[in-house]
């Protein structure tokens, strides 16, 4: 994913990290701004746009009921997609371009999918459910990739809505409890829609009683874990990595971590060897700003402007 370099520039950035400099001006711990953008999608039912530097990711939610059978009411209850403009990385070929998309959609997918467990998303027991179509679109990429990428999932999700159902069943006519017979009285071609007691059903629906705009925010929205890029130059490591200064680090861990600073999820990616003491210091170190993250996250979350106008969370220190 990274862009290639040459020997001298790869030499030149490294030396200034392993100095604690940046070209930027930053400290190595320190995050470009953040912006983050709710509802910038209106035919979705939860939508964001987030930006680290100049790396810019959209994220839509759609809602889709889905019929299920007993044996599968765990399952599918949420389905990511990620794609990536192919302006945004014109170093890589159409099938490197393919292998990143499935990369970042294998991790939406790990570390985030099984979270999404609300009893919210059960319409009809055993009959019908919601099942949330995660779409991203990656459509510029400075560095730090997997940080913004999940920073719109998870602002996506808090500007979800799911709308109130009822449930309602059909009576089949000549099974009800009316007078001549035929149902219940106010009898139709395809039965009497009863919303509250009938006889002789035959079929179980559900009915909307929000609008597009209305509905329920997903609940644990608050406790979505956000990820956190730690990257690694032996012995110093730093966040918030420029496209060339990712180029420079052989290793890279993602941090999946809550609010409440629990770590719910841990990805290394590069193939240099980590020493048992290096780990567990970059580990602390990188579930303390993550969970700073988080909690800066929720607060702009909140805010009403953040739907209208956007919200730069500014530079974690």
């Amino acid at each position: 994913m990274a862009q290639p370099l040459s020997k001298a520039e790869s030499s030149y950035t490294a030396a200034g990290l392993l100095n604690s400099q940046r070209p930027d001006g930053r400290s190595l711990l320190d995050y470009r701004p953040i912006t983050l953008a709710t509802g910038v999608a209106p035919t979705a039912n939860g939508s964001a746009r987030a930006r680290i530097g100049d790396t810019d990711v959209v994220v839509a939610v759609k809602l889709d009921m889905q019929r299920m059978d007993e044996e599968d009411e765990e399952e599918g209850r949420c389905v990511c997609s990620v794609e990536c403009s192919p302006s945004a990385f014109p170093h890589l070929d159409r099938d490197a371009l393919s292998d990143l998309s499935t990369d970042l959609t294998d991790h939406l997918r790990t570390y985030l999918t099984p979270l999404l467990t609300s009893p919210q998303l059960l319409i009809i027991p055993h009959a019908r459910r919601w099942q949330l179509a995660v779409d991203a679109l990656v459509l510029a990429h400075s560095g730090n990739l997997h940080d913004t990428l999940f920073a719109a999932a998870r602002s996506a999700l808090w500007d979800l809505r799911l709308p109130r159902t009822r449930g309602v069943v059909y009576d089949a006519p000549g099974t009800g409890v009316g007078g001549d017979g035929s149902g219940t009285g106010s009898v139709e071609r395809a039965g009497v829609l009863d919303h509250m007691r009938g006889m002789g059903r035959q079929a179980v629906d559900f009915e909307l009683e929000d609008g597009a705009d209305e509905g329920l925010p997903l609940e644990g929205r608050d406790d979505l874990p956000v990820c956190l890029t730690m990257n690694l130059l032996s012995p110093v490591y730093y966040l918030d990595a420029t496209s060339v200064e990712e180029a420079c680090s052989p290793t890279r861990l993602l941090l999946f971590v809550r609010p409440s600073g629990t770590l719910c999820g841990i990805q290394k990616l590069g193939s240099a060897e980590l020493h048992p003491s290096e780990l567990k210091q970059a580990l602390q170190e990188g579930v303390k700003h993550a969970k700073e993250m988080a909690g800066t996250m929720n607060r702009r979350l909140r805010e009403p402007t953040t739907r209208s106008l956007g919200s730069n969370l500014g530079p974690f220190s």
